[in-house]
Parts: C-alpha cells; structure tokens; sequence
C-alpha cells in the first residue's frame, strides 16, 4: 500500500480506505480512479494475513496458536 500511496500522493490510510471500500469516506472520484488503476498496475494483492489480525481480536488469534 506503500508503493500506492507514493505514487498517487495520498496517505496510506486513504488507499486503505479505497481498498476496503469504506464508504464513510469523503475521497474524490478521481483519486479513488488512480488508486485503483495504480493498485492494478502493481499487481496489488491484499495480505490474508493482516486482515485476518484485522477482523480477529487477539484473544482469538492466541487460541488458534494454541489449539493449532
């Protein structure tokens, strides 16, 4: 998201924010355009793994070391 965020201009969180789809976001039509053209561009993929720490708390993720 790095490599995004340079090359369109933008801060790390607004590409999240595009990337995710978070609608409660004021960004303009045109930036949203280019992030999602240079995150083609670059092959972007997002990371399972961080969104799974995403959308676990970390009491879950210490069971399923645990039980793993």
């Amino acid at each position: 998201m790095k490599d995004i965020a340079s090359r369109a201009n933008v801060s790390v969180a607004t590409v999240s924010y595009v990337l995710n789809n978070v609608d409660n976001q004021t960004i303009p039509e045109t930036t949203r355009s280019q992030i999602l053209r240079l995150a083609a561009e670059l092959h972007y993929i997002p990371s399972l793994t961080a969104r799974s720490l995403q959308s676990t708390s970390s009491l879950d993720s210490c069971f399923h070391f645990v039980l793993c």
